[in-house]
């Protein structure tokens, strides 16, 4: 299985945000990069930390193999706003983050990723979003601004959902006749595996549109 893995930064909305990428195809040298044709968006729980999902994305892209799923697919984590320290080398580089100091209110972190799909993410590629514990509270956010304005969201997952009622949120009354949704909890919570995810609590939203 070709495998790919590799962090960045990124500036979103003129704030450096660290990014982990990982994809099951390599593109050829001297030819144009093959594009993904599933993408998942991982928006973390607290710490924020980007590199917490990298086992995680592997182990999706394991069980896509196992399954000889064989599609170009891309896996992205998004870390939270200075919840993990610049490098130095950027440190000096323009940027509306200018200390570790600086707070972000979870208004300010909602923002921040929506604001992620609409500078780096394509409209035309199915994406498949996760948020874990209180990134799945960010998830359902940012998901009727992101229909809205024209993302191919498939499917929305929840890991340990930080959310209560959905169906009767404003949101989910809004949304009621586009999504699907399905509450599934079990009392094995192992942790870290793609296999674990259906052993956790979650949320998920499938389009039915």
């Amino acid at each position: 299985m070709n495998h790919e893995i590799f962090t960045t930064w990124l500036k979103v909305s003129h704030k450096y945000t660290r990014v982990t990428r990982q994809r099951n195809f390599i593109p050829k040298q001297n030819e144009e990069e093959e594009k993904a044709k599933l993408i998942f968006v991982m928006i973390p729980g607290n710490p924020g930390n980007d590199k917490s999902y990298d086992r995680f994305g592997e182990q999706i892209f394991e069980e896509m193999s196992q399954k000889e799923f064989h599609i170009p697919t891309e896996f992205y984590s998004i870390a939270y706003l200075n919840h993990v320290e610049l490098p130095n080398h950027l440190k000096n580089e323009e940027s509306d983050i200018t200390t570790h100091d600086d707070i972000y209110l979870l208004n300010d972190q909602t923002d921040h990723k929506f604001n992620f799909f609409m500078e780096y993410m394509p409209k035309n590629i199915p994406i498949i979003l996760i948020g874990h514990s209180i990134g799945a509270y960010i998830v359902l956010k940012i998901l009727p601004k992101l229909v809205e304005n024209g993302f191919n969201i498939v499917k929305v997952i929840g890991l340990f959902p930080a959310v209560e009622e959905l169906a009767s949120s404003p949101n989910g009354v809004k949304f009621g006749g586009i999504f699907k949704v399905r509450f599934l909890v079990n009392a094995n919570k192992k942790h870290g595996t793609l296999a674990a995810c259906h052993k956790m609590p979650m949320l998920i939203i499938s389009m039915t549109v």
